[in-house]
C-alpha cells in the first residue's frame, strides 16, 4: 500500500473536496483555500495518490527567508484512513521539501490536541512541541446583537485599541520579538518567525492589524509593541469564520482587541448572515476566562462547542537533516 506524491492542479479541486468530507465537522476551511493556494509563490500543493487515486492532500509554505517550511492542511481521504497513509504522506513531503528546498532547515505545523491520529504521527517521527494556543469560538448571531450595545461598552479598553498599518507594522517589528513565543507569530494556526520578510506572506488584502495607542512611547522605552492582534474571513466548509489572533498578556488590551475585532467582523460587507467568532491566543486560561465573562456574560453571545470546547492548537517542528 504505497503512496506516491505528485503536485496538485486545478483539477484535483473535486478530490480534495472528498478529502475533507466530515473534517472539523463543518469549520475545515482547506477546500475554500486549495485554489488561492495554488496561486502562491511561496506554497506547493502536494496530492498523494495510491492506484492512481489522489487520497491525500499536503500545502508547503517555504517562509523565514526560505530557512522553514510550514506544512498545512493535511487531510487523507475518509475511506483510506488509518491505513498508514497519513505517515507516508508526512515522510513524502518532508522528502520533497529536502529534495527541492535544500536552505529549509525545519519544518513547523500545527495540529489540534483532538487530532489524535496526527498527534500519534508526531510522537512516532520524535516531533518537538513548541508550545499551544488557546482556540475558541463564538457565534454571533447579526439580527440578535445590537451594535449600539457593542459600541457602548467600556470605552476604557476598546478606545487603547486601534488601527495598525501594515508598513509600520514591519517596521516595528524589526524592535519586538518578546511579545511572540519563542520569536513566531502563530497567525490563524499559521505559524511564522516574527521578522519583517514574514508579513507579506502572513497578512492577506482584506486582513485587519490591530495595535494599542501606547505603541508608540512603549516603542521608544523598551523597544518592543506591548499588544498585537490580527483578524480575517475564513470562508469554511459550512461556516463564516472572524478568526482573531490575539498577541498580549494585558486583560485591558485583550479585551480591546477583541471588542474592535468584533465590531470589524459585524459591519464587514463580505460577511452575510451569522458569524463564527474564532479566538486564538497562546495558552492562557485567565485570557480565556476574561473573554468568555466579556463576550458570554456582558454581550450574551453563544459559545460554539462543535469544535473549540476545551480546543486547542500545538505548534510542533521537526529538523529536516
Amino acid at each position: 500500500m504505497e503512496l506516491t506524491v505528485r503536485r496538485a492542479g486545478n483539477e484535483d479541486y473535486q478530490a480534495v473536496l472528498e478529502m475533507s468530507k466530515g473534517h472539523y465537522e463543518g469549520h475545515d476551511n482547506a477546500p475554500s483555500c486549495f485554489k488561492q493556494w495554488l496561486l502562491r509563490d511561496n506554497i506547493t500543493v502536494l496530492i498523494g495518490t495510491y492506484q492512481q487515486k489522489a487520497i491525500g492532500l499536503c500545502a508547503v509554505s517555504i517562509i523565514d527567508d526560505g530557512q522553514t517550511c510550514f506544512s498545512h492542511g493535511l487531510r487523507i481521504h475518509p475511506h483510506y484512513r488509518g491505513k498508514g497513509f497519513g505517515t507516508q504522506l508526512i515522510l513524502a513531503v518532508r522528502e520533497f521539501v529536502r529534495q527541492n528546498y535544500p536552505n529549509v532547515l525545519c519544518e513547523r505545523y500545527t495540529t489540534a490536541n483532538t487530532h489524535h491520529a496526527r498527534l500519534a504521527i508526531a510522537s512516532k517521527t520524535q516531533d518537538k512541541l513548541l508550545f499551544q494556543q488557546d482556540s475558541y469560538a463564538f457565534v454571533v448571531k447579526k439580527d440578535r446583537i445590537q451594535l449600539s450595545k457593542l459600541n457602548g461598552l467600556n470605552s476604557s479598553c476598546l478606545s487603547r485599541v486601534y488601527k495598525y498599518d501594515v508598513e509600520k507594522f514591519k517596521k516595528d517589528l524589526e524592535k519586538s520579538q518578546d511579545l511572540f513565543k519563542q520569536g513566531i507569530m502563530v497567525i490563524n494556526y499559521e505559524p511564522y518567525k516574527a521578522v519583517p520578510s514574514n508579513v507579506d506572506l502572513c497578512i492577506e488584502e482584506g486582513d485587519c492589524l490591530f495595535t494599542d495607542r501606547t505603541q508608540g512611547l512603549y516603542l521608544q522605552q523598551s523597544n518592543q509593541l506591548r499588544s498585537f492582534s490580527h483578524g480575517c474571513i475564513v470562508h469554511a466548509a459550512k461556516f463564516t469564520q472572524w478568526a482573531v489572533t490575539v498577541f498580549t498578556n494585558d486583560l485591558v488590551l485583550f479585551q480591546g482587541h477583541l471588542l474592535l475585532n468584533l465590531q470589524v467582523a459585524f459591519a464587514c460587507q463580505n460577511i452575510q448572515g451569522d458569524i463564527i467568532f474564532r479566538i486564538n491566543h497562546d495558552q492562557d486560561k485567565f485570557l480565556k476566562e476574561t473573554a468568555v465573562k466579556l463576550l458570554q456574560g456582558t454581550l450574551g453571545l453563544e459559545p460554539e462547542t462543535t469544535r473549540f470546547e476545551d480546543f486547542r492548537a500545538l505548534l510542533f517542528e521537526k529538523e529536516l537533516y
